[in-house]
Order: structure tokens, then C-alpha cells, then sequence
């Protein structure tokens, strides 16, 4: 990984260490911290992914068969959106039980997948919301951002089941010691097992499978390390190419 991104986790993982203990000052600065720290990445992502859907993602989901499946880790929903611009995504190709979802302005009940597509995000996706109250999961699709930074300063909708203003983004932040049990996301591990269990070839773009990520190489060392299958590794590093071939073999 490179020093940016281990210096991200770094701080994550020290204020997430701090806020969880016991309640004092230092407890709720962190806490504090952590969350603005959150407003940044998600006002970094809303400035930076401004504009029409990209074309590089449009391309590369043009070749897609209805048959495969994405695993992501990326919160942003660049591919996501190339996917339902292609007419190969909606809310349930997400794999996640969604209660209401806003599309063109207004909420609506989920509705039956498009394609046999999964989109399946494992760190959780900047348009998914958890109502803390009713615990309803909430879809924004085709939003990159549920918030509105209109007035500068962002804001979030009311949930559309109990109107409670309750409402937190469906994301496992970026610490060392991740937790996977918010609403909906160990479904999303089991499913990712399976399909990587059943798959004859795996195209990885991008992702180095960092030494720190302990749950993602048990998930290739459980699904792909004891069988033949082809493997396509997208990146100019040959580090990530041994990483890959000392687990997947």
C-alpha cells in the first residue's frame, strides 16, 4: 500500500482505538474526530466524482456477461453507475436487503434485479444508509452521494419508514482491525466466498491485497486456495503478483 494509505488507516485506527474507551473527554474528541474525518472522504469523493459517468468504466462493463460477478472494495459507485447506465444493475444486484430506495427523485420499494449480475461491495458503498432507529437499509441509486452540499455544509434525508434524521452511511471505515457486522455486510462476505468458490477465472484491477487486510486473504485463501482456476492480475506491481501466488495456490 502506498504511505498515504497506510497513513490513513493509521489515524483511523488510533482514533477508533481512543473512542472506544471508556466515556471521557478524550473519548468524545476522538469520536468527534473520527466522524469529521469521514466528512472528508465523503466531500473529497462528492467534489472529485462531479460530473458525467466515466467512460474507462463504461468500456470495461460493456464486456461484462450477465453471469459474472463484481467484488469491490471501493466506496465511490463509478462502477456502479456504468453498471445501471448498461442496464445491468439495479438495488438488487446489490445482494443487500434494502427497504426503500430513492431513484429520480422520490423513494420506492425495491424492485427484481435487471440482470443475474452481484455488485458485491464488501467495505460498504456511499449510497447506502442504515436508519439507526427502525434500522431500515436505505439505496441511493444512481446517487454518487446521498448528501446534499448545497449549503456547503452536507446533509442527509430524514428515513423514509420511521422520518428519523438517524441516519449513518453503510461503510466499514478504513482501520486496521476492521468490524464486518453492521447490518447486511457478513451476508455480502458469504457471497463473495461463493462466488469466488465457483469461479474458473478471477480478474483482480487494482486491489494489491494489502498485508493489514486479514479478512480479505482469508477470504482467497477459503474460496481459491486449494483448486485450478485462471487468474488475471491488473497491476503494474509484481509484489501484488507474488502477494497473489503465495495465497492462491
Amino acid at each position: 500500500p502506498s504511505r498515504s494509505s497506510y497513513l490513513l488507516e493509521a489515524n483511523f485506527t488510533f482514533l477508533d482505538i481512543e473512542a472506544e474507551k471508556e466515556e471521557d473527554s478524550s473519548n468524545v474528541a476522538a469520536r468527534t474526530a473520527r466522524e469529521e474525518l469521514l466528512k472528508i472522504i465523503r466531500l473529497t469523493f462528492y467534489r472529485t466524482l462531479k460530473g458525467p459517468s466515466c467512460t474507462v468504466h463504461s468500456r470495461l462493463v460493456q464486456q461484462f456477461r450477465e453471469s459474472d460477478s463484481v467484488i469491490s472494495y471501493n466506496y465511490d459507485i463509478l462502477v456502479d453507475n456504468a453498471l445501471f447506465n448498461d442496464n445491468k444493475l439495479n438495488e438488487k444486484n446489490y445482494l443487500v436487503p434494502f427497504r426503500r430506495v430513492f431513484y429520480q427523485g422520490g423513494w420506492m420499494s425495491p424492485r427484481q434485479p435487471v440482470s443475474g449480475m452481484k455488485l458485491i461491495k464488501l467495505h460498504g458503498s456511499l449510497n447506502w444508509l442504515h436508519c439507526k432507529k427502525c434500522s431500515s437499509l436505505l439505496c441511493f441509486l444512481g446517487e454518487k452521494t446521498p448528501e446534499d452540499y448545497s449549503s456547503g455544509q452536507p446533509t442527509l434525508v430524514n428515513c423514509p419508514h420511521c422520518n428519523s434524521n438517524e441516519l449513518e452511511y453503510l461503510l466499514i471505515p478504513p482501520i486496521l482491525y476492521k468490524r464486518y457486522n453492521l447490518p447486511g455486510m457478513p451476508h455480502l462476505w458469504e457471497e463473495a466466498e461463493a462466488e469466488l468458490s465457483k469461479a474458473d477465472r478471477v480478474v483482480v484491477i487494482g486491489y494489491s491485497l494489502p498485508p493489514t487486510d486479514f479478512r480479505s486473504e482469508l477470504l482467497f485463501r477459503s474460496a481459491l486456495g486449494a483448486r485450478d482456476f485462471a487468474m488475471d492480475i491488473v497491476n503494474p506491481q509484481k509484489r501484488v503478483l507474488n502477494r497473489f501466488k503465495s495465497i492462491c495456490r
